[in-house]
């Protein structure tokens, strides 16, 4: 089965793809996976691979991979013109731009997946015509709910993603989790770039690994790559650093649902040129290139300190807060 898949086609990657080829041996699970996880094409073009692998193949536990999978597939699809499911059925919209989720916008539900797809497409439309904004940098999740009549409650049942032409990429249910060989196939001291894409914020960063490509073990070692990164939303650094760790498990750089993206196939050599501000990176490259032990010093520098007046200091602190209010206020 291995043959009949082109990786350069199902991984938005070229570099990735080339390095898997050569390195990685991928069995029929990982294979469909590589298919169903593929960033970069519809849920539609998926299922046609899927249909086309199925009917190819005689080995009869592929066949039964394939053909849940296609099922999966194809009642996702076929709720986009389903007529008013009624109360025990809505569907969920959330909105999200370049990783990160809208968060001022009310709470949206919707009786059918067109009426959800509809509003989302209309959000995308405004914010294109009054900010002169980037249509292709939105994407949705919309998560199917049934209620659970015994409990009166909402349930889960499927949630996908959405691109800003209203396509379908993917779902929880049909990605799979057995494609875990993605592995940025790039030296330590690296400098990467996430690319023009919904689904990361614009990145540039350090790689260090902990295997280079060329040695044995680098596909076994999921938590064995960083990146070090300028400060991102929401996440603790010193000096305004991040240090990244980047897993098979879940997007650190963004707030996306849980399906499985995988962020890694968008980030990319940087070949252009670095400002001013970022001529720390450059530095910071030619030293990993040089030692890349260093990274032993920034991830036990990101540490808190071990003292043991962290009460007294928090107390200071605090009185220190009131001490000012007093004064700004003549107390």
């Amino acid at each position: 089965m291995a043959d009949r898949i082109d990786l350069q086609k199902w991984m938005c990657s070229e570099h990735m793809a080339e390095w898997m080829r050569d390195n990685v041996t991928l069995d029929a699970a990982k294979l469909v996976d590589c298919v169903c996880i593929a960033p970069h094409r519809t849920m539609r073009e998926k299922r046609e691979e899927l249909k086309r692998l199925y009917e190819n193949t005689e080995d009869a536990v592929c066949k039964k991979l394939l053909k849940g999978r296609i099922e999966r597939m194809e009642a996702v699809l076929a709720a986009d013109s389903a007529e008013v499911f009624g109360p025990e059925k809505l569907f969920r919209l959330e909105i999200y731009y370049m990783g990160q989720k809208e968060e001022l916008l009310p709470d949206m539900f919707f009786h059918t997946q067109k009426a959800a797809t509809e509003a989302f497409l209309e959000y995308i439309k405004k914010n294109v015509s009054e900010k002169e904004d980037t249509a292709a940098l939105y994407y949705a999740v919309v998560s199917i709910l049934s209620l659970e009549t015994t409990k009166q409650q909402y349930q889960c049942l499927e949630q996908f993603i959405a691109r800003s032409d209203g396509e379908i990429l993917c779902s929880r249910e049909t990605t799979g989790d057995d494609f875990s060989c993605q592995r940025l196939p790039y030296p330590s001291g690296t400098i990467l770039a996430s690319g023009f894409s919904p689904f990361l914020p614009p990145i540039k960063g350090v790689l260090v690994n902990q295997a280079e490509p060329e040695e044995r073990d680098f596909a076994e070692n999921d938590y064995g790559q960083w990146l070090i990164c300028p400060q991102l939303q929401g996440r603790a650094t010193r000096n305004r650093i991040c240090t990244v760790n980047l897993t098979d498990y879940y997007n650190p750089f963004s707030d996306t649902a849980d399906c499985n993206l995988p962020y890694k196939q968008l980030l990319s050599v940087y070949e252009g040129r670095l400002d001013e501000k970022e001529q720390w990176l450059s530095q910071l490259s030619q030293m990993v290139r040089e030692d890349k032990t260093i990274m032993h010093k920034i991830l036990c520098d990101r540490l808190p300190e071990h003292r043991d007046d962290l009460a007294v200091q928090r107390l200071a602190y605090v009185r220190s807060l009131n001490s000012s209010v007093s004064r700004r206020y003549g107390r």
